[in-house]
């Protein structure tokens, strides 16, 4: 509903592209076509691929879409084995070169980089679901990027129970993201606003959201059975309208 009513009606699609990094089945990347924004998705899962190419097909949305197997990670190198199956959550390690099924991994610069992102046209809209990888990737990717990709929005998972790493790390960099962002909200169905620091704010285009103002609580790991009742999901408004 946000990219519906918020993006897709303030960035114009004939001078803008959608990023989809974690495509799965290609849900968001055929909701992105079908809003005639030209799209790059990337995926590890061949079968994912597979179905999504399908639907695609059907649907008549092909042209719209570049998509690439590999695996986004913190920097080039290395590979990924990857199973036969489309499921969100699946167990994924570090492979050696020449056995079946691995995928090759890339930071997520370089996969953009191999589509010869052109820097001056807007990317509406960085889309990133990648089972828990989001931060290492998007830490590789670096703050700068975000300017330097020219992306105006970005809706993220933060799968933040399996993450690595220092966790005030990760805190320091969502607050650096955040100071070039209008405002970031939560978008976690299943917030629990009386355990979490959030500011709850009003939309009248999508409704009820919060704003996040303690990322150090909405990025906390501690809670019982790993859940996270704060904020599952990110979405920075305006990235890029400040600068450094």
């Amino acid at each position: 509903k946000v990219f519906i009513e918020i993006i897709a009606k303030n960035v114009n699609p004939a001078r803008s592209s959608v990023i989809d990094a974690g495509m799965n089945r290609g849900y968001f990347t055929m909701l992105a076509a079908r809003l005639v924004y030209d799209v790059i998705s990337f995926e590890l899962s061949k079968t994912c691929i597979g179905k999504a190419l399908g639907s695609l097909d059907e649907m008549g949305l092909s042209s719209k879409v570049q998509i690439k197997q590999t695996g986004l990670t913190f920097e080039d190198g290395g590979f990924i084995a990857v199973d036969d199956k489309c499921l969100g959550g699946r167990s994924i390690k570090d492979s050696a070169p020449g056995r079946e099924g691995e995928v090759p991994l890339l930071s997520l610069a370089t996969a953009l980089s191999q589509f010869h992102v052109d820097p001056h046209r807007q990317i509406a809209l960085l889309k990133v679901d990648i089972e828990g990888h989001e931060y290492e990737v998007l830490r590789g990717f670096g703050v700068e990027a975000f300017i330097r990709f020219n992306i105006k929005h970005v809706m993220l998972e933060a799968s933040s129970h399996i993450w690595t790493g220092d966790l005030s790390e990760a805190v320091l960099f969502f607050k650096q993201v955040a100071s070039l962002s209008s405002c970031v909200y939560c978008l976690d169905p299943n917030l629990d606003p009386k355990k979490c620091s959030f500011r709850e704010t009003l939309d009248h285009r999508v409704g009820k959201l919060y704003e996040v103002i303690d990322f150090s609580q909405a990025l906390n790991r501690t809670f019982e059975y790993h859940s996270n009742p704060c904020c599952g999901n990110f979405w920075f408004r305006d990235i890029g309208s400040k600068t450094f």
